[in-house]
């Protein structure tokens, strides 16, 4: 029934529905506790919601469950980013890069599949994408 509930809040979400998204989310994490992406979906949901702290518990709740899970590493960094913190938000891909997580950007004339600049797709300001070099 977990993934019933995640299926329907992805849903929700891409039609801009957030407060739903945000029930079928917590109702995913309920059933399947365990599932540490259920947790990095409810994040994300949470910080467009504007709850940067709710969302920042739930990915660290994620990362508890799945510590090297590359998504929520880089979820974590973009979360405090948008709640405009963006010393945690260099600390977290600073985290991210230590762990090997983000090694394939550090050559600083790497290119994203677009041919853009390394960084230019994660939308992270050039002193953020400065660490992922």
């Amino acid at each position: 029934f977990a993934r019933y509930y995640w299926r329907r809040a992805v849903d929700h979400h891409a039609r801009g529905d957030i407060a739903a998204a945000l029930a079928d989310h917590a109702l995913a994490v309920a059933k399947a506790p365990e599932a540490a992406h259920f947790r990095g979906d409810l994040a994300r949901c949470l910080s467009v919601a504007g709850k940067p702290a709710d969302a920042i518990r739930a990915v660290e709740e994620g990362l508890a469950l799945a510590p090297g899970d590359v998504k929520l590493l880089l979820d974590r960094a973009a979360i405090h980013r948008r709640a405009g913190d963006e010393d945690a938000s260099l600390a977290a891909l600073a985290a991210a890069k230590i762990l090997g997580v983000i090694a394939w950007t550090s050559a600083s004339k790497s290119t994203d599949h677009s041919g853009g600049r390394v960084g230019t797709r994660t939308g992270f300001s050039p002193k953020v994408s400065s660490v992922l070099r």
